[in-house]
């Protein structure tokens, strides 16, 4: 697995040919969280979020809409209000 591209906190990893003939399941692209790539293979796949890619360019939109997904917070906005005391 060689690192091609980072996006937003994801990798674009491209599997070598020892890699996807072990694994046929494998396209020739996937997207893994930064945070979570180790280089090893075995490790690696099940944090993946994607496998399947055949091309950079599909890889690259998974990568981006995993981005927009966690974009989303369920924390409630607090707001805080000062105001001047004259005196």
């Amino acid at each position: 697995m060689r690192k091609i591209k980072k996006i937003n906190g994801f990798l674009v990893v491209r599997f070598n040919d020892r890699e996807k003939r072990n694994y046929p399941d494998l396209g020739s692209f996937g997207v893994i969280d930064a945070e979570q790539y180790t280089g090893d293979i075995d490790f690696d796949r099940d944090a993946m979020e994607y496998t399947d890619a055949d091309c950079i360019e599909v890889a690259v939109e998974q990568a981006r809409g995993l981005e927009s997904e966690s974009d989303f917070s369920e924390e409630p906005v607090s707001y805080t209000h000062l105001r001047a005391h004259e005196t």
